[in-house]
């Protein structure tokens, strides 16, 4: 499944992150990059080209129980998860949905790139597997989240919603649209 986030500079055309089954995606950045931004983007993205995709946002009151639990009753799902690095799992409700053996299911996970890079035990350890996801506002170690490297000297301005689309070890300057 392809969903579309933005322009990359190699072609200056549209850009998508590529979900194979089981894949899962880390969105990082340090405050005010463009993280949540994202997050709504790929949330657009999947409602323009991928109606058949039910898609639940963790907040507004629900809990990480309340969303695994829909995840698990509805058909193809994407979760999407903001300020994840600070979002624990005390009852292992996260764990569980990633040891799922179902190819539909992907959770998108949103965080500071500290506090995701420093949680050695949280279940966004796991989503890293992936290699797959976007580093906004990145600096040259930010590559070690995908297990790639990113360019030593930047070649982008450090701007809000600018970064490295990641898929697969890949790396592509994107810049994020708006929904």
């Amino acid at each position: 499944m392809d969903v579309v986030i933005g322009v990359g500079d190699l072609t200056l055309g549209p850009v998508a992150m590529v979900f194979r089954d089981r894949d899962h995606a880390i969105v990082s950045g340090p405050t005010r990059s463009g993280k949540s931004t994202a997050l709504r983007t790929i949330a657009a993205s999947l409602a323009r080209w991928h109606p058949e995709v039910n898609v639940t946002a963790l907040g507004d009151g629900s809990t990480l129980a309340d969303v695994v639990a829909a995840a698990d009753e509805l058909g193809p799902h994407v979760l999407l998860v903001d300020d994840a690095d600070r979002v624990d799992d005390p009852g292992g409700h996260m764990a569980a949905l990633l040891s799922w053996n179902r190819a539909d299911v992907h959770v998108v996970a949103a965080g500071r790139t500290d506090g995701l890079r420093g949680a050695y035990g949280h279940w966004t350890r796991d989503l890293r597997r992936s290699r797959l996801g976007l580093a906004l506002r990145p600096e040259p170690d930010d590559g070690d989240l995908f297990s790639t490297s990113f360019p030593r000297r930047a070649r982008i301005a450090p701007v809000v919603g600018r970064g490295y689309l990641v898929v697969d070890g890949d790396v592509e300057v994107v810049q994020v649209a708006t929904p």
